[in-house]
């Protein structure tokens, strides 16, 4: 999960460094349909794994 942040950020970086005109469509899709579910579904995994080590 680190490796795709790490790369999702890098063409970021990439994207604005160059003022290319994508950057703001890129942007709403990688906080829309990357980062945030991708981090939700991580802390959905980690909350039942602890609920069934403690069950």
């Amino acid at each position: 999960m680190l490796l795709a942040y790490h790369l999702a950020y890098t063409l970021y970086l990439i994207l604005a460094a160059t003022y290319h005109d994508a950057l703001p469509a890129f942007s709403a899709t990688l906080l829309y349909y990357f980062a945030l579910p991708l981090t939700a579904l991580t802390l959905a995994v980690l909350v039942m794994q602890e609920r069934r080590r403690r069950s």
